[in-house]
C-alpha cells in the first residue's frame, strides 16, 4: 500500500533508473548496491503496510489476538473478520457470541486491514441492516463452532441477507473475493519489513546500506524479487529469475543464487 505519508511501520520505496532496481529503506535515501548511485530523497514514495486505523462501511480483517506487527506476523496466524458501522465506532462480529463491539473500548480492531464494501446503503439504513442482521442470526444460527459456525459464515450471511453484488456468498468464495488478496500484500510488505529491520541491525548508522533492502527485476515476470528468490545468469548481462519462474521455465545457460 502506498500513501501520501509513511506510518508508524512503513518503508520508503526507491527506484534506482540505472539499474532497474527497486530499494526498500527506513530512510529517504538509499545506495544502489550495483551501480552505488545516490537514490535520494527526491526520489523516495511511502511504502507503507495494508493495516491501518479501522474505516466505515468496511469489511474488517483483524488477529484473533494481538495486532498487526510486520516484525512478528507470520501466516500461521488466524484472522478475525467483522463489519464496521457508517460511523467507525462499531464493530459487528460473531466469535463465541453475536457482537456489536464498541471500538473504544476493545483493542482487536485498533489495527485492521479496511475492504471498502462500495455499500449503496444510506449510514442510517447500513446500520439498520447491521442490527437487524446481528439479531436475526443471532436467534437462527445461536451456536459458534471454530469451523462450521465462525465470524466468516457470518459475513456470508449478511451478505446474502443483503443480496449483496447478487452473489450467493460462502467462504470459499469471501475469501477468494476479499481475503486472499490483502493477505498476500501483507504477507509481501512483513517480508521485505523482516529483511530491512534486520539488515538495520548489522550495518552501521553512518552507511547509506542501513535498513534497506535492494530487490532486482525478474527478466521473465518483470516482478521484483526478493533477495533469498534471486537467480543470477552467469552468461548473459546483467539477466534476473526469479525462482519461481526458473522452476516454470528454465534457462539455457547456469544461474546461481545471488
Amino acid at each position: 500500500m502506498i500513501g501520501d505519508e509513511k506510518s508508524k511501520y512503513g518503508l520508503y520505496k526507491l527506484h534506482c533508473i540505472n539499474c532497474k532496481i527497486l530499494i526498500f529503506s527506513k530512510e529517504k535515501r538509499a545506495l544502489c548496491s550495483r551501480c552505488f548511485t545516490e537514490v535520494n530523497d527526491s526520489d523516495s514514495v511511502p511504502y507503507n503496510p495494508p493495516f491501518t486505523k479501522l474505516k466505515p462501511k468496511c469489511l474488517l480483517v483483524t488477529l484473533s489476538f494481538g495486532s498487526f506487527d510486520p516484525k512478528t506476523y507470520t501466516n500461521s496466524e488466524i484472522l478475525h473478520v467483522g463489519l464496521s458501522n457508517s460511523a467507525g465506532t462499531y464493530v459487528y462480529n460473531f466469535w463465541n457470541q453475536y457482537r456489536a463491539d464498541n471500538v473504544k473500548d476493545t483493542t482487536i480492531w485498533k489495527s485492521v486491514i479496511n475492504i471498502d464494501l462500495k455499500i449503496e446503503l444510506s449510514d442510517k439504513e447500513w446500520d439498520e441492516f447491521l442490527e437487524k442482521s446481528l439479531t436475526a442470526q443471532r436467534n437462527s444460527d445461536p451456536k459458534y463452532h471454530q469451523i462450521d459456525n465462525n465470524c466468516y459464515d457470518y459475513i456470508c450471511r449478511a451478505f446474502n441477507e443483503l443480496k449483496y453484488k447478487n452473489i450467493i456468498w460462502n467462504k470459499q468464495n469471501l475469501a477468494a473475493e476479499y481475503i486472499e488478496g490483502p493477505i498476500i500484500e501483507l504477507e509481501r510488505f512483513c517480508k521485505v519489513y523482516k529483511i530491512v529491520d534486520k539488515e538495520g541491525e548489522s550495518v552501521q548508522e553512518e552507511n547509506y546500506n542501513t535498513r534497506q533492502v535492494t530487490l532486482a527485476l525478474c527478466d521473465i515476470c518483470s516482478e521484483y524479487i526478493l533477495n533469498d528468490q534471486r537467480l543470477k545468469c552467469t552468461v548473459c548481462q546483467d539477466f534476473d529469475m526469479c525462482l519461481t519462474c526458473y522452476k516454470s521455465k528454465g534457462h539455457e545457460h547456469k544461474m546461481i543464487e545471488k
